[in-house]
């Protein structure tokens, strides 16, 4: 296990989500993302320990003990820029008001309790940071609180110097969440797939050499029967590849010899090597490198633990890019069980055997394949207790044979 350590910058955007009541997504649950924000501040609520002190007819101290401060909630402001009816109406006591169209042209605020809850989620960019290893997707922080209860828009100034901006007050978390993993996909798994190479020389030269370029880096030259660790020597020689970054088995030349990427280029579409030859006869020699395998970042997923209910807020960095912003309202779409090869997900009442009835419930319940290709022999997944693998068009019972 290792510690991520990171500085968040700026906001990105901000994604709003309606619950009931009670804090649970429902099939009418609507969602807004946005960029529309100026700030968005938390504000700690405590309680202060109870200070007990007992003193002597004296004056001194009998005794003298203070118990734990509690945090009870956070309260939760947002300043936003320009006007979102939709959004306002998800965390606010806002009403959406439509025009003659029937489109959302502006809202109302009505007096009353206010009994509405949202989710709000939040990405901050990272200081010195772009994309994390092996990424190709913004990297980003990510902060959700799961259950917060819905407040009212702030003091609104007009004037002759200023933009109108909206502000979000007197909202706070609440206890007793259900947002579980959440309905949304925000971080990727670890199930990367390492770029995979293979370096052959053709010919049959007798003699000479030849080099290896990686991302503008040109190796010295490489003997044309070099051995695998010869060439892994060369490329780890490279200002831009580490010894954990590479690493080559097989060979030696002119047999293949199999170059891996990982490091800080695990789970990345690598450009494919490129070669140059100074070989000695032979016919028409040459060093050639084919990708065999192709990087590939980890899945997509919701959050890999569920939160606590007496959870307020979740902090974490990701390397999946937040949501575009939309000024459109959508319903909330559940992410899909996202299936690849080794996966274990939990058990589902429906599923009662691994055989092919039961294979042919998992599209409903949401399974979808990764790869969509055909897997290969020994892939499966496993829910509760049961296996099944993909066989490029379809779930069937068992581990791929």
């Amino acid at each position: 296990m290792t510690t991520h350590c990171f500085i968040p910058l700026l906001g990105k955007r901000l994604r709003a989500t309606e619950l009931n009541y009670c804090g649970a997504v429902t099939a009418t649950s609507k969602q807004v993302t946005t960029d529309g924000f100026i700030t968005m501040g938390l504000s700690a609520d405590v309680e202060a320990g109870t200070e007990i002190i007992v003193k002597k007819a004296n004056g001194q101290m009998c005794v003298n003990e203070k118990l734990a401060p509690s945090f009870k909630r956070f309260g939760v402001e947002i300043e936003f820029c320009g006007v979102n009816p939709s959004l306002l109406a998800i965390v606010s006591n806002a009403k959406v008001y439509l025009d003659y169209a029937g489109d959302a042209a502006g809202f109302t605020i009505p007096e009353g309790a206010i009994e509405k809850r949202y989710a709000l989620e939040l990405w901050a960019g990272l200081s010195g940071v772009a994309c994390l290893p092996g990424q190709t997707d913004e990297a980003s922080a990510y902060f959700a609180l799961p259950f917060v209860a819905a407040g009212v828009p702030g003091d609104i100034s007009i004037d002759g110097e200023n933009a109108v901006t909206f502000s979000l007050s007197e909202s706070e978390t609440r206890g007793g969440n259900q947002w579980g993993v959440g309905p949304y996909n925000v971080v990727r798994n670890n199930a990367t797939t390492n770029e995979v190479q293979s370096l052959t020389v053709t010919g049959t030269p007798t003699g000479g050499t030849f080099t290896l370029s990686f991302q503008g880096q040109q190796t010295a030259p490489i003997p044309y029967n070099a051995s695998a660790a010869n060439v892994e020597a060369a490329l780890e020689a490279l200002a831009n590849l580490e010894p954990v970054d590479v690493g080559a088995t097989g060979g030696p030349l002119p047999a293949a010899v199999v170059i891996t990427f990982g490091g800080k280029y695990s789970g990345s579409d690598v450009s494919t090597l490129t070669t140059t030859g100074n070989f000695v006869a032979g016919t028409n020699p040459a060093a050639v490198v084919a990708t065999t395998t192709q990087g590939l970042p980890g899945v997509p997923r919701q959050l890999p633990t569920a939160l606590d209910p007496l959870d307020h807020l979740l902090i974490i960095d990701t390397s999946l890019a937040p949501p575009p912003s939309a000024c459109e309202p959508g319903l909330v779409s559940p992410q899909p069980n996202t299936a690849y090869p080794g996966a274990v997900f939990p058990s589902f009442p429906t599923i009662t055997a691994s055989d092919a009835s039961n294979a042919a419930k998992l599209p409903g319940l949401g399974f979808i394949a990764s790869p969509l290709t055909n897997w290969l022999t020994g892939q499966k997944i496993t829910v509760g207790t049961y296996d099944f693998n993909w066989t490029g068009s379809a779930w069937a019972a068992g581990t791929h044979a």
